[in-house]
């Protein structure tokens, strides 16, 4: 059985850009992986990556709990998700990279 889980993203945007809104402004709240304006909250990089990954944490407990058990091969995302998702695995590369160097 494959696993899709659904993962919200951390933070809550005071407002969406206008792109979004043209399209989705019914569909609040908000949320984004990164800050989106100025008058979001400043987080640190640990902030940001902790949140980041209790998110991706709670998904995967949530998809056990659904009676999935085997290991994530991929990440799907849209705007800031894709970026994450591409930045998540790019860095398991490198990490995986360097251990077989060692």
């Amino acid at each position: 059985m494959a696993r899709y889980p659904w993962n919200w993203s951390t933070f809550h945007c005071r407002r969406a850009r206008t792109d979004v809104t043209a399209a989705y402004k019914d569909y609040g709240p908000f949320k984004a992986w990164l800050r989106v304006h100025a008058q979001d909250s400043i987080l640190n990089g640990y902030e940001i990556a902790g949140g980041i990954k209790d998110s991706l944490f709670a998904a995967q407990l949530e998809d056990d709990k659904c009676g999935a058990i085997k290991e994530w091969v991929g990440l799907l995302g849209f705007s800031q998700g894709a970026n994450l998702a591409a930045s998540i695995l790019a860095n398991q590369q490198v990490f995986r990279n360097r251990r077989e160097i060692v």
